[in-house]
């Protein structure tokens, strides 16, 4: 019970300690910037409540294992137009996505004979 207590604690201290996060949209596309690290972001899931991403650049294996790839912002993390916005964009590049995917599956032509 100690050791989580701690490690909570210390978690927290880590978190305080690294600075703020800033998500927005620039002409790139939407982006995570934490510290000077500005990372591309990649909409996976979109609804009213949360933002679900991934990272665009390639990460390790390594890093992929110790840190998940995943990054989750929630309505109330950012301003309400902030959210609109990127929700949008979120939902743009969802839908681009599967049209390209739809695009570069072959098709099955069906015969009426």
């Amino acid at each position: 019970m100690i050791v989580f207590v701690f490690g909570f604690l210390g978690l927290i201290v880590y978190r305080r300690a690294r600075g703020p996060i800033y998500v927005g949209i620039d002409e790139f596309g939407a982006f995570w910037q934490e510290e000077q690290r500005i990372e591309r972001l990649t909409f996976v899931r979109v609804n009213g409540v949360q933002l679900i991403a991934t990272l665009a650049s390639q990460e390790t294996k390594l890093r992929r294992f110790f840190w998940p790839s995943y990054r989750m912002i929630y309505r109330d993390s950012v301003p309400y137009e902030a959210y609109r916005l990127l929700r949008s964009y979120g939902a743009q590049q969802m839908l681009r996505q599967h049209t390209k995917k739809a695009q570069d599956q072959p098709t099955e032509q069906t015969s009426t004979d």
